[in-house]
């Protein structure tokens, strides 16, 4: 009987912490991918920023349109503040959409971003979201631009429930996004992706790499605020 109970009440705590998830299916689920990393078409590291650009379009469709109801890609001259926080507010209307995913890829600077439509503080789209309806609709912000980690906050400001930067200069996308993908996809928690990546050979070679070539703020190593277990399943709340 005794045994009977423990069973009992260990099931019970799977399943409580299974519940804490949340279940929010496909259908619920949307996904907005902002990248525009060639705002100066013609300079030297152009090359360079055309195929992350277009990777993270193409990547971001191929593994992630299985998991998500729609994907939104505001991409070069669309990546502009105004479509980006319109996407974000016009999704949070639907009754339809139960969470929303971010995948936040421009040049940033310290509390900053670079829109196609010229730097923006993080402070200055906070202010457009916070107040806005459904923003507890929001909740995986993935943050690839270089200082991501000084955007955290305003970002959780804005209604994310979890938001991911890097310290400094972000080198890393290259090895880490195709694993944040397979993660994510796999419903592993957000934090495994970082506890794996962050300090690997494959990052330091990156970091170590961008000093090298005039860089000396590389520092990839990312940093979490909000819900570090979050998984493609949890509620947005």
């Amino acid at each position: 009987m005794k045994y009977l109970v423990k069973i009992s009440v260990v099931l019970g705590l799977l399943l409580g912490a299974q519940a804490s998830y949340g279940a929010i299916s496909k259908n619920g689920r949307q996904l907005v991918v902002i990248t525009n990393l060639d705002n100066h078409p013609g300079g030297k590291w152009s090359w360079l920023y055309q195929f992350l650009d277009s990777a993270t379009v193409s990547l971001s469709k191929k593994a992630l349109g299985p998991v998500y109801k729609n994907i939104t890609v505001l991409y070069k001259g669309n990546a502009t503040s105004g479509k980006f926080t319109n996407a974000l507010q016009n999704l949070a209307k639907s009754n339809n959409v139960k969470a929303i995913d971010t995948i936040f890829h421009l040049h940033g600077n310290p509390n900053r971003a670079a829109f196609a439509n010229g730097n923006k503080t993080i402070a200055s789209i906070r202010a457009v979201l916070e107040p806005s309806q459904g923003m507890e609709k929001l909740r995986l912000m993935y943050n690839l631009a270089c200082y991501g980690a000084t955007h955290r906050q305003e970002f959780i400001r804005s209604g994310f429930r979890t938001a991911v930067g890097a310290r400094k200069v972000n080198t890393s996308s290259g090895s880490e996004f195709p694993l944040f993908l397979a993660a994510w996809v796999a419903q592993k928690p957000i934090n495994s992706v970082f506890n794996n990546h962050n300090g690997s050979i494959t990052m330091n070679m990156s970091d170590a790499a961008a000093m090298n070539m005039g860089f000396p703020d590389a520092d990839s190593w990312k940093v979490i605020s909000g819900t570090r277990n979050l998984i493609i399943r949890s509620n947005a709340k």
